[in-house]
């Protein structure tokens, strides 16, 4: 399927983006704190009167994903709450994080008559245009030591949660999961460089059931590309071998290259697989790192023959957390980026912690990363083959995007243990 012909599902799907939007709401984020916000959802048109008659220039305030007054009440469906905002100065044109104008929102959510009110208004009503695909990183300028949103509009997509993203080692392939909440089964997307310009993004080619992608029967996630380049894993709920029923439990599974693509997938070994594996990575010589999801903690299996070892749990140094998931392994084993909880719940905060393996091949104790990073409540870290970027998702503006930041904040902590 097309990146344009999900952009045609997204339009007849406005009932289950109305719930996904609840769902998300439920997330105590600055982004939903803003009182304008609250008045807008809860259709309160006199709330919101009296917030403009004191606050004015609140018209145009922006939440964590660049959505203005104007954008949600063009979601949420008040024609007179519109039209106020529109007295007051609202920027009818104005685009979110995601390439999307108010007048596109109203049409995706169904909204005839308020798509009226803003195209009488000036309003473009030229169907939604994605940012550039072109240069290494669609057009974006690399960031700083400040996370940003990564090709938003084009991998972190609005209306969707996006996370866990691999490269091939030329940079030229990139691997993702996404995912339509709450009620769809996750897919791995990939899109690929031709040397001028990315590719739509597309399901990857291995992707089981690609052509009932709300399904949640067949549930696919957090791909890793291995070093080399020569293999992806992730993880499924694809039949195995034999069967036609979708498998109850995720596993992880491998794929090959053959020539341009990917061989048939098969099993990771049954050693690793017992563990309910999540989140794998590995090193250069194959050792793997991952997510004993049973008791989620992180665990590694070292490769001996062409077949793993009993998977070890990793030290104190990294597991004293209550919950210490998803780990990143620098290919060459010099230091492992992790999420962690204090309490072994799935709840907020979740931080990015890292721990550097020392000379004698013992790990520091791991640390968390600073507030710039660790205040967007990170998961999934991933580092690209070249070294130069850090990614990691985030839900901050409540729809589940991918984040990247200059690596060099790696090197910054580690001048601070390592003397």
């Amino acid at each position: 399927m097309s990146y344009r012909t999900s952009e045609v599902i997204n339009r007849d799907l406005s009932m289950r983006l109305t719930y996904f939007l609840i769902v998300l709401l439920l997330f105590e984020t600055d982004t939903f704190g803003q009182e304008i916000f609250s008045a807008i959802r809860n259709r309160d048109l006199e709330a919101v009167r009296s917030i403009l008659d004191k606050h004015p220039d609140e018209a145009k305030i922006t939440d964590m994903a660049k959505n203005t007054p104007l954008h949600y009440a063009a979601e949420f469906g008040n024609e007179q709450i519109v039209s106020l905002l529109l007295s007051k100065g609202a920027e009818e044109n104005a685009l979110n994080f995601y390439y999307r104008t108010p007048y596109q929102k109203a049409v995706i959510f169904g909204r005839t008559a308020i798509a009226e009110i803003l195209r009488s208004n000036g309003a473009d009503t030229g169907e939604w245009k994605p940012p550039s695909y072109k240069g290494r990183y669609f057009g974006q300028t690399p960031p700083g030591d400040i996370p940003e949103i990564f090709a938003p509009g084009i991998i972190s997509r609005e209306y969707r949660a996006d996370w866990s993203i691999t490269f091939s080692p030329e940079g030229n392939e990139i691997y993702y999961t996404q995912r339509m909440q709450p009620d769809h089964g996750g897919r791995i997307w990939f899109t690929e460089y031709n040397d001028k310009s990315w590719l739509e993004p597309e399901p990857a080619l291995f992707t089981y059931d690609s052509d009932n992608l709300f399904s949640m029967e067949g549930f696919e996630y957090e791909p890793h590309i291995i070093p080399d380049g020569n293999k992806i894993l992730y993880g499924s709920k694809r039949p195995l071998p034999g069967q036609e029923e979708a498998n109850p439990d995720f596993l992880y599974w491998i794929a090959e290259r053959e020539g341009n693509g990917w061989g048939e997938p098969y099993l990771l070994d049954k050693i690793v697989n017992d563990l309910k594996p999540m989140f794998v990575s590995l090193t250069n010589d194959g050792t793997i790192y991952f997510t004993n999801s049973i008791e989620y903690k992180s665990y590694k299996a070292e490769l001996k023959n062409g077949k793993y070892e009993k998977p070890v749990r990793l030290p104190d140094e990294i597991n004293y957390l209550g919950q210490a998931a998803h780990p990143f392994i620098s290919p060459d084993e010099s230091y492992l980026i992790f999420d962690g909880r204090t309490e072994n719940k799935f709840e907020l905060p979740i931080q990015l912690y890292i721990s550097f393996r020392k000379e004698d091949g013992s790990w520091t104790k791991a640390v968390k990363f600073d507030k710039k990073i660790n205040s967007l409540n990170p998961a999934h870290p991933y580092v690209s083959r070249d070294g130069r970027y850090m990614f990691f998702s985030s839900m901050k503006t409540g729809y589940g995007d991918i984040y990247w930041v200059d690596a060099s904040v790696i090197n910054d902590i580690k001048k601070s243990i390592i003397k």
